[in-house]
């Protein structure tokens, strides 16, 4: 993410709202597809930048964004969920531009919020016939459950892949083969990630979108605008205008990006009013939040214990490795720079300047008298930040041993054919039956049963890293024995928990 883009959470009625901000200028909101994140929004968000103060949302149950209470199973409760945020950030009257799934959102809030969504503009909007709203809602939004043989993955990736050649994915058929050549294998792969994200909840949005009525447009249409790019699915849809719909204010847009930017710029700058100045982000919240641009979870109460994930890891792998550590304690984990929700970081595959970021956030937080645990490669990294953040006590929980800089990494870059998917996966197998995970003669004792969603997010957190990997550097630093260091085993967790309680 560019350094002129921030992320940021805010709580919204109970729950966290993830977002983006950047530019300068009055403010607009950004709503993806489904079942995107923000990520997708974000080259059109830089093209609309330099006029704009832009905020780009997750949405409900998206990215980093906590899904609605009980499911919000209609667009009316995502378009309210929208107002509330709005309000929440002070922002309003603004035009909002949502794209599928984004558009049936921005449409709903626009409708049944005047006073708080200015205008939609609309990105491609679904006027699906009563056939095929049954066929998408019965066929399009399958459950992928995760697999000890890692089919899933297969599955998910031949899905991504054929929603870039046919739509709906599911019908392969040459009348229903898309003209326009399928995205780059790194933004299938950025789909794939926000489908993982998502997980079963990616239904909810999707399904509400489907079944929106194109009447909706017709509920206030002097404040939409809907265009579609030559190249979208739903290009044919705007043949299927509503009566009360002025045919006037729906445009294909053909054309390249900046051309399509521009027509979108001008359509959002007819409704903004220019603020004395745009509102504060929100910073954290005392679950999740940012920390000198690192994010963090956090759980428990009590003195704070900082915990560094393994290599490749995130805070969710840190979290669930130690979680007997949370007993009686606030834990804090980080995301180190490229992983999991932190953005990557120039200089991240360095030690040092690891150790100085790290040591900022614990600034930032304002921590006071903690401990630091570190896990796996991250226990070697945990030595570089004692000799920064002085906490009482450091413990190095399952060190990684030298020698490893050349076989503990693993390449999971992007391929067409999805076969990164298949290594991360039985890298991440392995990891639970041998340690190192690439030596096949050091089996450890298998737990009574594998818990394949906790190994689909360890899978998710090898695969998310992005930048360059900080493992290899780390190893090829002489291991510093310092603090106390506990040898992977049943009960290392109680017996480190012990002992930073001394």
């Amino acid at each position: 993410m560019a350094p002129d883009i921030t992320p940021h959470y805010i709580g919204v009625d109970g729950r966290l709202v993830h977002f983006v901000r950047g530019g300068t200028g009055p403010a607009i909101a950004m709503l993806h597809g489904s079942p995107q994140s923000h990520v997708a929004l974000l080259p059109l968000m830089r093209r609309l930048m330099p006029r704009f103060t832009v905020f780009a949302f997750d949405t409900p149950g998206y990215g980093a964004s906590d899904p609605l209470p009980d499911g919000g199973a209609d667009i009316e409760a995502f378009g309210d969920a929208l107002a509330a945020t709005l309000r929440a950030l002070g922002l309003g009257p603004i035009p909002v531009y949502g794209t599928h799934t984004g558009a049936s959102i921005a449409l709903a809030a626009a409708n049944r919020h005047p006073g708080v969504v200015s205008r939609a503009v609309l990105d491609g909007f679904a006027m699906f016939t009563a056939a095929e709203r049954d066929a998408l809602l019965r066929d399009h939004m399958p459950l992928v459950a995760p697999a000890w043989d890692g089919g899933h993955l297969v599955a998910l990736w031949s899905r991504i892949r054929d929603q870039s050649m046919f739509f709906p994915w599911f019908d392969r058929r040459d009348q229903t083969r898309r003209a326009s050549p399928p995205p780059p294998v790194s933004v299938q792969h950025q789909a794939l990630l926000d489908l993982l994200h998502a997980g079963a909840h990616y239904r909810v949005a999707y399904g509400a979108s489907i079944s929106q009525a194109a009447s909706a447009l017709t509920q206030a249409p002097s404040r939409v605008r809907l265009f579609c790019r030559a190249d979208d699915v739903l290009v044919s849809h705007l043949a299927r205008l509503p009566d009360g719909f002025p045919a006037a204010q729906a445009q294909v847009l053909d054309g390249d990006a900046a051309f399509c930017a521009s027509a979108i710029a001008e359509a959002l700058a007819g409704a903004v009013s220019v603020p004395a100045s745009c509102p504060a982000a929100s910073g954290c919240d005392e679950a999740r939040g940012y920390a000198a641009g690192l994010h963090f979870r956090a759980t428990g109460q009590g003195r704070p214990l900082v915990l560094l994930h393994d290599l490749p890891g995130s805070s969710c792998t840190a979290l669930a490795d130690a979680a007997a550590l949370a007993v009686g304690r606030r834990v804090v984990a980080f995301d180190l720079p490229g992983c999991g929700f932190s953005p990557p970081h120039a200089g991240q595959d360095d030690p040092d300047t690891l150790a100085a970021l790290l040591a900022a956030a614990l600034r930032s937080l304002g921590l006071a008298d903690f401990d630091i645990a570190g896990l796996g490669v991250g226990a070697r990294l945990a030595a570089d930040l004692a000799q920064h953040a002085k906490p009482r006590r450091l413990a190095q929980l399952a060190a990684v041993s030298d020698g490893l800089a050349d076989t503990y990494p693993l390449d999971v870059t992007p391929r067409w054919d999805g076969g990164h998917l298949l290594s991360a996966w039985f890298r991440q197998r392995d990891a639970l039956l041998f340690f190192p995970w690439f030596d096949r003669g050091g089996p450890l004792p298998l737990p009574p049963a594998v818990d394949l969603d906790a190994l689909q997010m360890r899978v998710t957190a090898i695969l998310e890293m992005r930048g360059p990997d900080a493992t290899a550097a780390l190893l090829r630093r002489p291991a510093e024995r310092a603090g106390a260091c506990f040898d992977a085993a049943p009960d290392m967790a109680a017996r480190a928990l012990a002992w930073l309680d001394q």
